[in-house]
């Protein structure tokens, strides 16, 4: 009986830690892998149309998990995306949902730590980006383990702009973002704010074509 008891005791713990790390497995990338398209993903490419695919899940502790992946063609050289892109300070002016940005540490290399404010309900998350831009064509984040996130509990991602072959003056833009977000984020707060993939892969696909 004793013996039994043990047994569920430490099934017991062993669930409630794999239920409150669920979301740690979200692993950093070094050098990002290229985007896949299919036949008639790339026909939309050149059409000059957003392409976007996603998948979601929830997870316990009123978390929930979800990954996006968009890519689209933008009239513009690397280098015109990349000061978009990589210009902090402007992205409550396109990014999704973002209120407000702000540095908290000195910048490393090529490491930029950003905190960023949800634009609606003041959520606060840090992120730190790996952003070697223009230098190899692709900018890593993840979340920065030495702050304390309250909105965003996890994330990992990469931007990659490639110059289109044969044509100059044009670049592809292919955007992978996991996240793990807190229900509050997610789902927003009495139906306002609230996290939708397409509606970001659409947001970041018109404002980021206007900006350069």
């Amino acid at each position: 009986m004793c013996q039994l008891l043990r047994m569920i005791k430490n099934l017991t713990l062993f669930l409630l830690l794999a239920s409150i790390t669920a979301y740690a497995a979200l692993e950093p990338y070094g050098e990002p892998p290229k985007v896949e398209l299919t036949a008639e993903q790339k026909a939309k490419l050149e059409k000059g149309e957003l392409v976007f695919w996603e998948k979601s899940e929830d997870l316990p502790n009123k978390q929930f998990y979800k990954e996006g992946t968009a890519a689209f063609r933008v009239h513009a050289t690397p280098e015109k995306i990349w000061k978009v892109i990589g210009d902090f300070s402007k992205y409550p002016e396109w990014a999704y949902k973002v209120g407000g940005t702000k540095d908290y540490k000195p910048s490393q290399d090529d490491k930029y730590y950003i905190e960023f404010k949800a634009e609606v309900i003041g959520k606060k998350y840090y992120i730190e980006h790996d952003f070697p831009m223009a230098k190899k064509g692709y900018g890593t984040w993840k979340t920065d383990p030495t702050q304390k996130s309250d909105c965003v509990l996890d994330t990992v991602g990469f931007w990659r702009v490639e110059p289109v072959k044969d044509h100059p003056g044009q670049s592809d833009v292919f955007y992978t973002g996991k996240v793990v977000l807190n229900r509050t984020c997610a789902k927003g707060f009495l139906g306002i704010g609230g996290f939708n993939g397409s509606d970001m892969a659409h947001q970041t696909f018109d404002k980021i074509k206007k900006r350069v």
